[in-house]
């Protein structure tokens, strides 16, 4: 009694300092920049699916951003916007026909993306599917949330969802970018049924679009401290039947 309460400690909520590639990676960076710039457009051209163009033109998103933002927030980031450049890349030439490819890989990750109704952005999600995974049958279905990370960018997702699935995973995975880290809330809160909706939209030449691969009874949320919290405001009754719809 008597004492004056002391205030919480401040956090620091401060993106980490920048570590800008060497000269020669940010040369290979712009060369694929422009390159994979150039194969998006020829693909607008020809009219391909906008559902499979957004799969090969989040690569370049990602690469303008991190460069135009000077998001180089980790030692590793030069090479991730590599590998995400060099994705895009693949991806535009196996576009050519209108179809995706890489979107049914089972066993593998792969990175997946689609255009918001909400401000007309390109987001990613990232698609674990088991090695089981079957076209036509429903399936289990994980939706993860991540926790923040401060370092987080589109070429850092993109790059880093990439391996085999363990042997025993139980079903689909789908992982949210969630806009970063604004918790799932407002415009990421969205990111959760905008992803979950076009991957069971399908793409063309890869689903069977009569058959939904996700098994409505078996959606689970899970996520870890901030995608704890997402997975304890996104629970509710409400939300919960709009994702089984």
């Amino acid at each position: 009694r008597g004492q004056t309460p002391t205030a919480p400690p401040r956090r620091n909520f401060a993106p980490p300092a920048v570590q800008a590639p060497d000269a020669e990676t940010r040369r290979q960076i712009a060369e694929k920049t422009a390159a994979l710039r150039d194969a998006v457009a020829r693909l607008r051209e020809r009219q391909i699916p906008d559902e499979v163009l957004a799969e090969v033109e989040i690569h370049l998103v990602a690469a303008e951003r991190i460069d135009r933002l000077d998001e180089w927030y980790h030692r590793d980031a030069g090479r991730w916007t590599l590998t995400t450049l060099d994705q895009g890349l693949q991806r535009a030439q196996q576009s050519a026909q209108g179809t995706a490819p890489w979107a049914e890989t089972p066993g593998e990750w792969t990175v997946r993306a689609y255009r918001s109704q909400v401000d007309g952005s390109l987001q990613p999600y990232a698609v674990l599917l088991p090695a089981t995974y079957q076209r036509g049958q429903p399936h289990r279905i994980d939706l993860v949330l991540h926790g923040r990370d401060s370092a987080l960018t589109e070429a850092k997702f993109i790059a880093t969802h990439r391996g085999r699935a363990p042997d025993n995973l139980p079903g689909i995975q789908l992982e949210l970018f969630g806009r970063g880290n604004n918790a799932y809330r407002w415009s990421g809160e969205t990111d959760l049924f905008e992803a979950l909706a076009a991957f069971r939209a399908g793409l063309p030449g890869v689903s069977d679009r009569e058959h939904d691969p996700v098994d409505p009874r078996r959606i689970v949320l899970r996520g870890f401290s901030m995608g704890g919290a997402g997975t304890w405001h996104i629970r509710s009754e409400e939300h919960t039947s709009e994702l089984q719809s």
